[in-house]
């Protein structure tokens, strides 16, 4: 089984949540709050439409300080014709001005993956968002990052 790939949904919908982020051009620092609610998330564009045709039933569930992400990964080459249900629970942090997401857990058809498997998946994870945030431009700091069972909401200082 290949997890970095079915990992790489987690690093997906952690790229959805950065879009919430993005900052201003002003030069004036100000304070904004950004909320998405989870019927925002599970609607938006790249849950609805995979970039990965292999990847369905995705679904991100918002539960108090982590965010569950689940979904169906079905090998499209190869001699498996197995589906396999992941879930993967991510728990947010934010430190000097940034958001770090760790994968706590990783449940593939119900049973758990190795802590070595997680590390690997928390590379991956790290990586991706490094590299996204870097496609930003302007200057901005997320100073809180609050997760309730129906919303995420972040609170930014951007021209910081």
């Amino acid at each position: 089984m290949k997890i970095m790939r079915q990992i790489s949904l987690a690093v997906l919908v952690v790229g959805i949540f950065a879009l919430f982020v993005t900052p201003s051009f002003a030069q004036v620092q100000r304070t904004v709050t950004i909320t998405a609610t989870e019927d925002d998330i599970n609607n938006s564009f790249r849950i609805t439409n995979p970039a990965r045709l292999s990847i369905s039933n995705k679904s991100v569930d918002l539960q108090s300080g982590q965010v569950v992400i689940t979904a169906t990964y079905t090998p499209r080459r190869g001699t498996s014709n197995n589906s396999y249900t992941i879930a993967t629970t991510l728990v947010p942090t934010v430190s000097n001005g940034r958001v770090t997401w760790t994968a706590t857990s990783v449940v593939v058809n119900g049973t758990g993956v190795s802590n070595q498997q997680i590390n690997q998946a928390n590379s991956l994870i790290a990586s991706a968002w490094r590299t996204l945030s870097q496609g930003y431009t302007g200057k901005h700091q997320v100073t809180a990052l609050t997760i309730t069972e129906t919303d995420i909401t972040y609170t930014v200082i951007r021209g910081a």
